[in-house]
């Protein structure tokens, strides 16, 4: 095994080629950058997809951009079209929008 000169420090010599004397901030530019077109790319392609296949994957066009950060979640109330609920001793059907 041989180990880096006297004049490279080690840390330089891990460093992925051409990175070693680029300043920090233009490195958290490029990864800033990289982030923003894959959220683009992502919102670019859940636009592409028709209102039965949004159907289908029961999310609507609000739910786009929690999707694109990573936030999303989905809320349990989406999977069920009829919820049972009881008020007063009494059972009823609260109707749920069907998807």
């Amino acid at each position: 095994m041989r180990l880096p000169g006297s004049r490279h420090s080690a840390a330089a010599s891990l460093a992925p080629a051409g990175t070693a004397h680029v300043p920090a901030f233009l490195i958290r530019l490029r990864d800033a950058l990289r982030e923003w077109l894959l959220k683009r790319a992502i919102l670019a392609e859940l636009r592409e997809l028709d209102d039965r296949t949004l159907a289908d994957l029961r999310i609507y066009p609000g739910d786009f951009q929690g999707i694109a950060d990573g936030t999303y979640i989905r809320d349990a109330a989406h999977d069920i079209a009829r919820k049972p609920a009881t008020e007063g001793g009494k059972s009823r059907r609260i109707a749920r929008p069907y998807y």
